[in-house]
């Protein structure tokens, strides 16, 4: 997005030794970026943006903790705002038995999570406040669909 629209402000939020790595990395290709360490589990969301994006994090945790998460995205973003959601998501037609057998496998090793369907995520969006959600089509949906809600 940055080298789409390099006008814009981006920040990075993540725990202290992913975002350094991440915002030198970024550097590197000549992109501008705010540094936010921290750890959403115990820290806010930064606020100040937008858009908030959760590429592959939901998904990796339990109920929860995703639903904690959600209510923080919502308390950083503006009236308007907009969360986008990527990641898999169970009940993609025909790819319901790779996708259980590899995310099954997945989220053993993560030791926590699950891929939950878009009507539970869309309904944990709104449980944290959001106004309303969709579903937008992707190119792969075995591997990334999205969820765009509006705060």
């Amino acid at each position: 997005m940055a080298k789409v629209a390099p006008a814009l402000q981006f920040g990075l939020f993540d725990l202290p030794a992913v975002t350094a790595l991440g915002a030198a990395q970024l550097a590197e290709q000549g992109i501008a970026v705010s540094a936010h360490p921290g750890d959403f589990r115990a820290d806010p969301v930064p606020d100040g943006y937008d858009l908030i994006t959760l590429i592959r994090i939901l998904h990796d945790h339990d109920d929860a903790l995703a639903l904690s998460l959600l209510k923080k995205v919502r308390a950083a973003l503006p009236a308007g705002g907009t969360l986008l959601i990527a990641e898999p998501m169970a009940g993609t037609s025909g790819a319901e038995a790779m996708a259980d057998a590899y995310f099954g496998f997945y989220l053993l090793a993560m030791g926590s999570g699950r891929a939950r369907a878009p009507q539970e995520i869309g309904a944990m969006v709104s449980a944290a406040g959001f106004a309303g959600w969709r579903e937008k089509p992707t190119g792969l949906p075995i591997v990334t669909r999205v969820i765009v809600a509006t705060a």
